[in-house]
């Protein structure tokens, strides 16, 4: 993350580390990519692939049920 950073030049120093834990405080994904280490074709067919695959939970179905139930 911080190295993507200082190549992009053109973000803020610092601030992915400091918004990481407020962005990811759920850690509950339908789907996930590595864009450091996947090509963003790899990227786009993991995501059409999860498009296309029958509904299960969804993340947001999972947290709205967890949250219900606290």
């Amino acid at each position: 993350m911080e190295r993507r950073e200082r190549l992009r030049g053109h973000r803020v120093s610092g601030r992915p580390a400091d918004q990481f834990d407020r962005v990811h405080v759920h850690a509950r994904y339908d789907v996930e990519c590595d864009t450091e280490w996947s090509s963003p074709r790899e990227c786009a067919q993991k995501i059409l692939a999860f498009v296309a695959a029958p509904v299960k939970a969804r993340a947001f179905n999972r947290m709205t049920a967890l949250h219900r139930s606290s």
